[in-house]
C-alpha cells in the first residue's frame, strides 16, 4: 500500500496516511541524549567531533524548548490588508532532573568549567572506574565564589544561583536517534544562561526534584551520521 500523496489517492477508511512507517523508526525520550558542554561549538559541527566534548546529563525527567520569532504587523491607510515584518528569534529551555548522590543539576550543567582552571576552556571531566564512566570534577571552581554570598555550594552540590560561576554561559546538546539506533538529528544551544533554578521537596514524594529555565543565544544544527 502506498502512502497518501494527494487527495486523489486518499483512502481514509482503509489505509494509513503514511503506510511505509515502521515501528522502530519512531524517535522517543529513551533514544534522546541531552548533554552539557562549552558555551560555543568553536567550529565543531559533526557528531564525531562532539563525541567527547559534551557531558551527558542523567536522570532528566523533562526537557522543553521554545522558540519565538518577533513579528511586526503593519497596516496602511486605504487597505484592509497587512504587512508582516519578521524580527529576531528568541529561544528558551526548561529542564527537570532528580537529585541523587552525585553531582547536582547546576554542577552537571557547568561540567565544562574545571574546578582549578575555571574559565580556561579545559574540559571539566575526570575518567573514573574501569568502565570509562565520566563524572564532573567536584571541587569549587577557583576564581568563582570568592565571597560567602557568591559561593556555589560544596563538592558536587551546587545550589547558589547567585554565584559568580553562573554569570558565565554554558552550552547544551540534544542528540536524537530512533529505536533502530539510527541517528535522526542533533542541535546545540550556544551561550545559554540560567535565569531560574527550582528545588522542590514534597512530603508525599520520596524524591527531590530540581529544575532550571534558561535562555540561549543561538541554536546550531549538528550534522549527524546514520548509525553512529
Amino acid at each position: 500500500m502506498a502512502s497518501t500523496t494527494s487527495l486523489s489517492n486518499w483512502n481514509w477508511w482503509q489505509n494509513h496516511v503514511q503506510t511505509d512507517l515502521q515501528g522502530g523508526e519512531f524517535v522517543n525520550a529513551a533514544t534522546t541524549l541531552i548533554a552539557a558542554g562549552p558555551p560555543s561549538l568553536a567550529g565543531k559541527s559533526t557528531d564525531t567531533e562532539l563525541a567527547n566534548l559534551a557531558f551527558p546529563i542523567g536522570i532528566v525527567e523533562n526537557f522543553g524548548l521554545n522558540q519565538n520569532k518577533m513579528i511586526q504587523k503593519m497596516f496602511e491607510i486605504g487597505s484592509k490588508r497587512a504587512y508582516h515584518i519578521p524580527g529576531r528569534t528568541v529561544g528558551a529551555i526548561t529542564l527537570g532532573r532528580i537529585l541523587y548522590w552525585g553531582p547536582s543539576l547546576l554542577r552537571v550543567l557547568y561540567a565544562y568549567y574545571p574546578p582549578s582552571e575555571a574559565g580556561s576552556g579545559t574540559h571539566a571531566v575526570d575518567s573514573v572506574g574501569t568502565n570509562g564512566a565520566k563524572t564532573p570534577k567536584v571541587n569549587d571552581p577557583a576564581g568563582f565564589g570568592s565571597t560567602p554570598g557568591g559561593q556555589t555550594g560544596n563538592t558536587d552540590f551546587y545550589i547558589n544561583l547567585a554565584s559568580d560561576l553562573f554569570d558565565h554561559p554554558l552550552g547544551l546538546m540534544v542528540y536524537l536517534r530512533d529505536a533502530q539506533n539510527d541517528a535522526y538529528g542533533a542541535f546545540y544551544l550556544e551561550d545559554t544562561y540560567l535565569q531560574a533554578h527550582s528545588f522542590n521537596i514534597n512530603a508525599s514524594s520520596i524524591l527531590i526534584a530540581e529544575g532550571v529555565s534558561a535562555q540561549y543565544d543561538r541554536l546550531v544544527p549538528i550534522n549527524v551520521t546514520a548509525g553512529q
